[in-house]
């Protein structure tokens, strides 16, 4: 059954309107998925941060991070277009500007106000820009963190399937600081997209542009980008895992 998703509310603090047809397969009951699946625990997890970007703008503090493990090293991955109005800034600064644009990165710890991790290393990733109405794929920044940290993430080796639970790993500031695990179900998943349903309708998902979508393992399968409710059910939109991993591979390996 397609579903016309209309526009859709950006989750940075400035909304950017997406337009999205999502295809939601249903092979057993999306309740069946909220209930039976594996529940993951923010004790075993700790990498979600509150990034603040020091610029030539100024120091802004939008969206959200998370660090993960690649190739012996460390990352702090988000959102690209917290790098425009969204995020706080004059303009959308494309992919050549971000070095220049942000002289330092701090990461405030979601889970323990004691751990901060800070970064100067922004990785040029060509084609990074805002999520547009047609891909989320090119929707990244990646940082490369100055400090080990204590806890990280890993990108998961295989996509998740349609009606497969997932979490979104951040922040809403209309449920429980304590709650930084928000359940969702994979309604479609593609080279451009990872769309799911959250389970908790009521969200607000402001200030969620750049948080982690783990899989049951704790694992990243995709990078928040957006939302929106269509019928009464709350969607999100993210840049999907094959996308993540071509752009570690084919960027990371480069000197900041």
């Amino acid at each position: 059954m397609s579903l016309a998703l209309g526009l859709i509310k950006e989750c940075a603090e400035i909304g950017v309107k997406v337009f999205r047809k999502i295809l939601f397969v249903v092979c057993l009951s999306v309740s069946a998925f909220f209930a039976d699946a594996s529940e993951l625990k923010e004790e075993a997890l700790k990498s979600v941060f509150k990034p603040s970007f020091a610029s030539t703008e100024g120091e802004q503090k939008a969206g959200t991070a998370f660090v993960v493990k690649y190739k012996e090293h460390f990352y702090a991955v988000t959102a690209h277009h917290l790098f425009s109005e969204a995020g706080g800034f004059s303009r959308e600064y494309n992919w050549k500007e971000l070095q220049s644009l942000v002289s330092e990165v701090s990461l405030q710890s979601l889970s323990d106000e004691e751990t901060k991790y800070s970064t100067d290393k922004a990785i040029k990733i060509k084609g990074a820009k805002s999520v547009s109405n047609w891909t989320g794929k090119n929707d990244i920044a990646i940082f490369m963190l100055n400090q080990k940290p204590a806890n990280y993430l890993a990108l998961a080796e295989s996509p998740p399937k349609v009606g497969e639970t997932v979490w979104l790993y951040g922040l809403v500031y209309n449920r429980s600081p304590e709650l930084l695990l928000h359940k969702a179900v994979v309604v479609e998943y593609d080279k451009n997209w990872i769309s799911y349903q959250f389970a908790d309708s009521g969200l607000t998902l402001n200030g969620t542009s750049g948080a982690a979508i783990l899989n049951s393992r704790g694992q990243v399968v995709g990078i928040n980008l957006s939302g929106g409710k269509q019928e009464g059910k709350l969607y999100g939109y993210g840049n999907p895992l094959v996308s993540i991993q071509s752009i570690f591979k084919k960027y990371v390996q480069l000197k900041p």
